[in-house]
């Protein structure tokens, strides 16, 4: 089946038609949503690759990744989570503050909570027969988001120690 069909069907059946999607090769993510075009990009490729590693259905598979970023498209917190991150980024940028430790925890916080509210708000559009299914991709999710929050945090904490000098 047709990864941008599928979509729209899932948009049609929840009365969602304002929604743009967007097939894309550029990047490393099999879908991804951007909040200041407020699209939802679509890699198939990359898609059909991560879908391998689970035991389900492709449709299934992009049942649930899909409602995952419609989840952040309907978060209606993302935008004020993503002007604190943005802030916090800026700030730990300036050498002179010394509440480094304070402001990675708001960064990671917010990371965080973004990926929460739009995997609670993509359970909502999930059929009850895939519902073990999201279950489980949501907590690998959201394992690999902290994991990977962690490592960006690290490394802007090195950049930060090294830009001081």
């Amino acid at each position: 089946m047709e990864v941008i069909y599928l979509c729209k069907r899932i948009l049609k059946n929840n009365n969602l038609s304002n929604v743009s999607l967007e097939l894309t090769e550029e990047y490393n993510y099999c879908m991804y949503y951007e909040l200041n075009t407020r699209k939802i990009f679509i890699n198939p490729s990359i898609l059909l690759e991560d879908s391998s590693q689970y035991d389900l259905p492709f449709e299934a598979y992009v049942t649930i990744i899909f409602c995952h970023e419609l989840g952040h498209y309907l978060d209606e917190e993302l935008q004020d989570i993503d002007d604190l991150r943005n802030l916090c980024k800026l700030l730990l940028n300036d050498p002179n503050r010394s509440d480094e430790k304070g402001l990675i925890k708001n960064i990671r916080d917010c990371s965080m909570k973004a990926e929460i509210n739009a995997w609670d708000i993509a359970e909502r559009f999930i059929n009850p027969v895939i519902i073990k299914d999201f279950k489980i991709i949501k907590e690998k999710s959201l394992c690999l988001a902290k994991e990977t929050v962690d490592l960006e945090m690290q490394r802007a904490l090195i950049e930060r120690r090294l830009n001081r000098r």
